[in-house]
């Protein structure tokens, strides 16, 4: 039999169509009815004059509409639709599950080839160090000692931290200056003291100079600033009490002129003694700063006679003579002041120059000592014995001083400690007006130290 729906072949007896899923309605007879003869069945393909009448309802899930051939319109019958199997889907999932499988395997493998480096431009680039530097336009040979530096160098990088080299040099006036510094973001500010040369330096006159600065990357050797400033030297001489670096630079820088400890001032000691020897016929043979001689009831006399023999020895051994010429500390002069040394030389000096080289053998053999500065004026001052608060008052000027006890007095005059407040305040009537007092033991404390190289 056959559906009339699909049009399918069925089993006898089918109440529904195993293909379309319809319904089967059973003829009114029996399909027991005989077949016509062979000879008059019609054909499977025969034209008919009348199709067979189309369903009036259609399900599209589970069959097809039967098709006509456009030219005789005799029906075709549809393919018979395949029923989906729950085993294509597991056999699709069984499918995708195995090449995820594969694909986690391949990329838990290491890479048979290693991937280029990737390089980003902006991740290579480095920034350059931020340098700068301000250097002294003037620079006295004399205060060279007592300077934090003659440079002022800051320097920094933005990215990590950069090694460069500090170079700088004042050809034939200072030792080369070489630092390591390391850069970072913060600024690194260094004040750069180059040691002097060492042997004689040619300072007698002012003269120019360059001063030449560098800065090198270390790692890749990159000079990453060169430069080179004139200075003016001043000669050794050149006391400047005013500098437009450092402002007022202060009287107390006289203190760098002190050398208790140079060759002629020891010399003059030793004439100290030959003087002393002379004056006491033989007794007293030896500078000995604050001790006793034995001679005297009152300790201050020793101090005395010893200041007494430092001014006969520059005045009848070293034949000193004084140089009437002016003295200023005032703010806007420049002073020319010859070290001791060379006022034992060229056996001459202005005030503050002989008073310069007697402060320095007083306090070579220890005593405390003071520069006085009266207006227009320079003199010493020797403390008479520890802390006493009475002091010596020693006028180097007298060149030459005679050879008499009067003499010695008007020389190394002696003023108790209301004397010497009057004297210092201007207020006696044996005073000079107000004086700058000056303690030489200040110059340690405060740095200022003669030059030497």
């Amino acid at each position: 039999m056959h559906c009339i729906h699909c049009g399918s072949s069925l089993p006898d007896n089918s109440k529904f169509c195993t293909v379309c899923g319809q319904p089967v309605k059973q003829s009114a007879k029996p399909e027991a009815q005989a077949a016509p003869p062979a000879a008059q069945a019609a054909p499977p393909f025969a034209q008919t004059t009348q199709a067979p009448p189309r369903p009036q309802q259609s399900y599209a899930p589970y069959a097809q509409q039967a098709q006509y051939a456009p030219a005789s319109g005799v029906p075709v019958a549809p393919m018979p639709a395949k029923k989906k199997s729950p085993v294509g889907f597991i056999l699709i999932g069984v499918g995708v599950l195995a090449v995820a499988i594969v694909a986690i395997v391949l990329l838990s493998k290491p890479a048979a080839a290693k991937l280029p480096d990737v390089s980003y431009t902006y991740l290579e680039k480095t920034t350059e160090p931020t340098l700068s530097y301000e250097a002294m336009n003037i620079i006295s040979p004399a205060l060279y000692r007592s300077l934090d530096g003659i440079l002022v160098f800051t320097g920094s990088v933005e990215d990590g931290a950069r090694d460069v080299m500090l170079h700088v040099e004042i050809p034939g006036f200072t030792q080369p200056y070489d630092q390591k510094v390391t850069l970072i973001r913060q600024i690194t500010k260094i004040d750069v003291h180059p040691p002097l040369l060492t042997g004689e330096i040619d300072l007698s006159t002012e003269k120019d100079a360059q001063m030449v600065i560098s800065v090198t990357d270390m790692t890749s050797g990159k000079v990453l600033l060169q430069d080179s400033k004139t200075v003016k030297l001043l000669s050794k001489y050149d006391a400047v009490w005013w500098t437009p670096e450092a402002g007022n630079t202060n009287i107390d820088n006289i203190l760098a002129w002190m050398t208790p400890e140079s060759e002629q001032v020891l010399e003059l000691k030793r004439q100290a003694v030959d003087y002393l020897e002379y004056i006491s016929d033989g007794q007293i043979n030896a500078i000995v700063g604050y001790q006793d001689y034995g001679m005297w009831s009152d300790p201050k006399w020793n101090t005395w006679i010893q200041a007494v023999a430092i001014q006969g020895a520059m005045s009848d051994i070293a034949d000193i003579r004084y140089n009437n010429a002016a003295f200023s500390i005032s703010s806007e002069a420049q002073q020319r002041v010859m070290l001791p040394d060379d006022v034992m030389k060229n056996r001459s000096g202005i005030c503050i120059e002989t008073s310069l080289l007697m402060a320095s053998a007083l306090e070579s053999a220890g005593m405390h000592v003071m520069l006085i500065f009266p207006p227009g004026h320079a003199q010493v001052a020797v403390e008479t014995w520890p802390e006493s608060g009475e002091y010596f008052l020693i006028e180097t000027t007298r060149l030459p001083m005679e050879l008499s006890e009067t003499a010695w007095n008007n020389t190394v005059t002696y003023l108790t400690q209301d004397q010497w407040m009057g004297y210092v305040y201007g207020t006696a009537d044996y005073s000079l007006g107000q004086c700058y007092v000056l303690d030489c033991d200040l110059a340690k404390k405060l740095s200022i130290l003669p030059m030497s190289n």
